[in-house]
């Protein structure tokens, strides 16, 4: 049997910057902060930090059981824009292409159908933008052209996770966290 994994640094102050996310949101209680601190700090292995973030309140809405998609979505923008933000549930599998659209999915706002995605993004000159929550994991699977990873902050141990399979051939695939403001000319008459 293979040693746990023990806990880095970097995953032992994400959960507890999360906490104090938690408690500044008012999501979390003074006295369950201090539970939980100490889970974190006497975790030896990665599955001990896991099961200390476990019982905390989710960074992602997750989709009620009754509610959730038993099949994979795939939505095609084609040419036109498409912007998809609070009332769509993201299903565990999701496919989203365009030819030459610009598409925004902002995974902040949607309904989770599960703790893991798979991400299925195909652009031919088309461009999407995927706004990730805070603490959220980003996996590539694979990746053809050109994706960004826009400074992702990260991941919260035990949190959810997005596979992506992102490909493009002369558009563009960026993931951020918050929107990014339209860059603006000026003109000179």
């Amino acid at each position: 049997m293979p040693a746990p994994e023990p806990v880095s640094d970097g995953d032992r102050v994400a959960a507890i910057g999360r906490l104090h996310e938690l408690v500044g949101d008012g999501s979390l209680a003074l006295e369950r902060f201090s539970a939980s601190l100490d889970q974190i700090l006497a975790a030896d292995s990665q599955a001990e930090l896991e099961a200390a973030m476990a019982g905390l309140p989710s960074i992602v809405r997750l989709t009620p059981a009754s509610r959730k998609l038993s099949q994979p979505v795939c939505l095609d923008a084609g040419i036109a824009r498409l912007e998809l933000g609070a009332g769509w549930q993201l299903a565990p599998d999701t496919t989203v292409k365009t030819n030459t659209a610009k598409v925004t999915l902002d995974l902040s706002q949607v309904s989770w159908g599960s703790r893991a995605i798979d991400l299925h993004l195909q652009s031919v000159t088309g461009k999407i933008d995927v706004i990730i929550p805070r603490g959220v994991s980003v996996q590539i699977v694979s990746m053809t052209g050109r994706v960004i990873l826009d400074n992702l902050a990260p991941p919260v141990p035990g949190g959810p996770v997005v596979r992506v399979d992102a490909a493009t051939k002369a558009g563009r695939i960026r993931f951020m966290h918050e929107r990014v403001a339209p860059r603006w000319r000026n003109r000179r008459n």
